[in-house]
């Protein structure tokens, strides 16, 4: 008979995050406080002594007294919150009646509804852009929700079998309806193919979607002057686009000169955006050779394509993407604000659908586990090389490869620093309730692009050297219910390597990638019942 297993679960979660600014320097305050005179006893006063005002004196060394300075720069506060519900259930087993003779029919169906809020409440201060530019953010709020019910299978088609020790197929779908990208549907396709025991080949075909998060699609934007290049401004314009400027209102684009390059610019979220779609398809093989037993060794293969990536706008890329579809009423067009002299005044810069990506290389995972005394060890080296590291940020650039390689248009594009390869090696023994793991994990060299280009060139950091790292840790089984477990990450207390200097670039180093915080320690208690 079938026998079949359910599971059925609720979950909640909110996130609360209080970003405070402080000094920031407030152009309203510090006019207030430049607006003064003297009282009846010769003291300077503020005209208007609204919100605590203390008069300004700009002239001089140590001119402004601490008041003043306190006064000028308020404390600002940016809340925002998260909130998730999910509601899933599945079922899985088998259908005895569906079998090829290797097996029966194994599969799971489930649905699931999840719904996502998120809610950005800058405070007055920073809606009123009075804190400059990049200090300002309009309140934000939406949500969305998705309903999705999937399915898997796994059907076995040969089994001890004369040049088939074993054959698998395998696959599963998915179908969802979210409130924003509306219906989607994926699958997968795999198939498993074991010759011989102790060596199995496989492969797969993917067809994936990623809808945007609640952040990308509700997390608030800010605005500030950004360096634009106006397409439509004399020397930049092309003989086959002077019609079209004059269309969005340059009257002769080739003597126009754009007034001031610095243009007000919004930017962040966008609750427009759509899913992103990517292909993907991976072939690999298992070893577990009978002659050395405990050995696995494992190697695939992956290449994956995204396409209407999600991609960070920036203002001249607007303008030339309007430029680009010679249609007025082209979503960038609209974006872009000019007056009735052409210049244009403001832009809107969202995230947006215009990016692609491609991905491929071989991840590998090779273990050896062994008797060693009165306890078993086990060593394992698990890593990544990549053939292809691929981003094309705007359908008006070309792919750039980011593998191995950090500024130029790599810093910041994509994966924000993506070596060629990098691996962790690890040493694992378990004795009696005690358990301990030495692990290294070693990050390939990364160039700077800018040397590549010219390798003559004084740079900062012409290149980053091969990065080592070693973490320890110990867990103690007390009883059947209660474990214990502490460490010590980056052993040695190495710091992270220095990019030189790249604007974009918080702290000139990638926290994602190397350890900012130096050598840290843990320890945690872990309780079952």
């Amino acid at each position: 008979t079938d026998s079949w297993d359910y599971d059925l679960y609720y979950s909640y979660s909110r996130v609360n995050r209080s970003d405070i600014l402080t000094n920031r320097v407030s152009s309203i305050k510090i006019q207030q406080g430049l607006n003064a005179t003297t009282d009846a006893n010769g003291n300077a006063v503020c005209i208007d002594q609204s919100g605590g005002c203390v008069p300004l004196n700009i002239f001089g060394v140590d001119s402004i007294s601490a008041a003043g300075a306190a006064f000028v720069s308020p404390t600002a506060i940016r809340n925002r919150e998260v909130e998730q519900n999910i509601v899933s259930g599945s079922v899985s087993g088998g259908f005895d009646n569906i079998d090829f003779g290797a097996g029966p029919l194994g599969a799971a169906f489930g649905v699931e509804y999840r719904e996502d809020r998120a809610e950005d409440m800058p405070d007055s201060l920073i809606i009123s852009g009075e804190l400059g530019a990049g200090n300002n953010a309009t309140p934000t709020s939406g949500s969305f929700d998705v309903l999705e019910a999937y399915g898997e299978f796994l059907m076995p088609l040969l089994a001890d079998t004369e040049g088939a020790q074993r054959l698998d197929l395998e696959g599963a779908f998915r179908i969802a309806d979210y409130s924003t990208a509306g219906g989607v549907f994926t699958y997968n396709l795999g198939l498993q193919y074991e010759p011989v025991e102790g060596i199995r080949f496989r492969g797969s075909y993917q067809k994936a979607i990623r809808t945007p998060n609640i952040s990308e699609l509700f997390g608030g934007t800010a605005s500030g002057a950004s360096t634009t290049q106006d397409p439509c401004a004399g020397a930049n314009v092309q003989s086959d686009e002077i019609a079209f400027c004059q269309a969005l209102g340059v009257p002769d684009p080739s003597t126009y000169v754009a007034p001031n390059p610095q243009i007000f610019t919004t930017s962040g979220s966008n609750p427009n955006l759509f899913e992103e779609t990517s292909t993907a398809y991976t072939v690999g093989v298992v070893i577990t050779p009978e002659q050395v037993p405990g050995l696995e060794i494992i190697v695939d293969y992956y290449n994956i394509t995204v396409d209407d990536a999600i991609q960070t706008l920036t203002s001249t890329t607007v303008l030339d993407l309007c430029v680009l579809s010679r249609d007025t009423s082209n979503r960038f067009c609209q974006a872009s604000l000019r007056n009735g002299i052409g210049d244009v005044e403001q832009i809107f810069a969202p995230n947006d659908n215009i990016g692609a990506m491609e991905r491929e290389g071989i991840d590998w995972d090779i273990s050896y586990s062994f008797e060693l005394g009165d306890g078993n060890m086990t060593i394992n080296n698990n890593g990544n090389y990549q053939l292809k590291n691929q981003d094309q940020p705007t359908p008006l650039s070309e792919f750039v490869d980011c593998r191995g390689v950090f500024g130029g248009a790599c810093t910041g594009l994509g994966d924000f620093t993506s070596p060629k390869w990098r691996f962790n090696q690890t040493f694992s023994y378990g004795v009696g309730d005690w358990f301990f793991r030495l692990r290294g994990r070693v990050i390939s060299k990364i160039t700077n692009q800018a040397f590549i280009d010219d390798p003559s060139a004084e740079l900062a950091q012409p290149e980053i050297a091969v990065n080592m790292y070693a973490d320890f840790s110990m867990t103690y089984q007390m009883n059947e219910n209660l474990q214990f477990t502490a460490g010590v990450q980056n052993l040695t207390n190495n710091e992270p390597p220095n990019y030189g200097f790249f604007p974009n670039v918080a702290a000139q180093t990638d926290p994602s990638l190397y350890d900012v915080l130096g050598r840290s320690y843990f320890a945690g208690i872990k309780l079952t019942y």
